[in-house]
């Protein structure tokens, strides 16, 4: 192997270009050349000089440090990033169970969390003093032999109970057997899965405590973590491959809907939302999964990793002569 000379070139950002140092024309047309050239390109031309130093590598020392070079060519490129992420439910489908009225809840339907429970089925059965006393005084507003007095009383009894949240089955029951129950059952507002439950037989409860927390977990979140240098190229609407660690034969692709907008100041990482179809039940909130994004970065040239030189203020790469 023959001594050969290198230049330095040095690479600004991450862009790179490499120009080979030409050999001096005839006197003449040299001297045509500086009068065609402008100031400004002679400026340029000075500067790529001064950026560019010439080495020889003796043949023995370039078989000690194992010394290789490769073709600079231009490709398409297509960076990949992969990170994990965390299985939630869609916020958009929570919805939070209280009651609008104090009692006493003495009679439990909805008993665990996990739980499938479709809108309309019964969750609990409460004895509530202000229910009861509420039911009593429209069956005496009923009883009354005023007309204008019944129908105002009546109308404001039973609006009263609506307002609490009493469902209206129990409401039409009370109108056509002008009975007041001790026990009103309460159902769900909503069809899902039981997220959360508070709600113990024999506990007072008031408007303030959330009783059950139900979602629907057709559709999933993945919380994916994303470092700084990725928030530099990922973007909202961007397809993302979500594996599961658990079974890295499940793959689903979702989209990316949301880049949150705080940084975490210790991990130095912020979050993306990927919007995930769960219709066959298989994802579970809290699963851990894995996370992969293809961004295509255009047509730009390549070298290796490890034929840059960082020096943390500016990149060195060696071209050969």
């Amino acid at each position: 192997m023959r001594s050969f000379r290198v230049v330095a070139v040095f690479v600004a950002g991450a862009g790179f270009s490499v120009c080979g140092k030409k050999a001096p024309p005839p006197a003449e047309e040299h001297a045509n050349h500086e009068t065609a050239d402008k100031p400004e390109d002679k400026n340029q031309e000075l500067k790529r000089e001064e950026a560019r130093i010439a080495i020889d590598v003796p043949a023995d020392q370039q078989r000690k440090i194992g010394m290789k070079t490769i073709i600079f060519a231009k490709r398409d490129l297509t960076r990949v990033i992969r990170t994990v992420g965390t299985l939630v439910t869609d916020e958009t489908a929570e919805h939070s169970v209280h009651l609008r009225v104090n009692g006493y809840i003495e009679k439990i339907y909805a008993d665990y969390s996990g739980k499938m429970i479709r809108q309309g089925q019964a969750l609990f059965a409460i004895y509530s003093p202000d229910v009861l006393a509420t039911q009593q005084e429209y069956i005496s507003a009923h009883q009354n032999q005023t007309p204008d007095y019944e129908n105002e009383v009546c109308r404001a009894a039973l609006d009263r109970l609506r307002y609490w949240g009493v469902p209206e089955f129990e409401v039409r029951n009370l109108i056509r057997n002008q009975k007041a129950k001790r026990l009103i059952t309460f159902v769900s507002p909503v069809s899902g899965y039981i997220v959360s439950k508070t709600a113990i037989q024999g506990m007072y409860v008031t408007p303030e405590a959330e009783l059950y927390k139900i979602a629907r977990l057709s559709k999933l979140w993945a919380l994916a973590t994303l470092y700084e240098s990725d928030l530099a190229v990922v973007r909202e609407g961007d397809t993302a491959k979500i594996t599961l660690t658990a079974d890295p034969k499940v793959q689903l692709e979702g989209k990316i809907t949301y880049l949150y907008p705080e940084l975490d100041k210790d991990s130095r990482t912020a979050k993306g939302r990927i919007e995930v179809n769960n219709r066959n039940g298989l994802l579970k909130p809290g699963m851990f999964v894995n996370v992969e994004i293809r961004k295509k970065m255009g047509f730009a040239g390549v070298v290796p990793d490890d034929a840059i030189i960082d020096t943390g203020i500016r990149k060195i790469v060696f071209v050969k002569k």
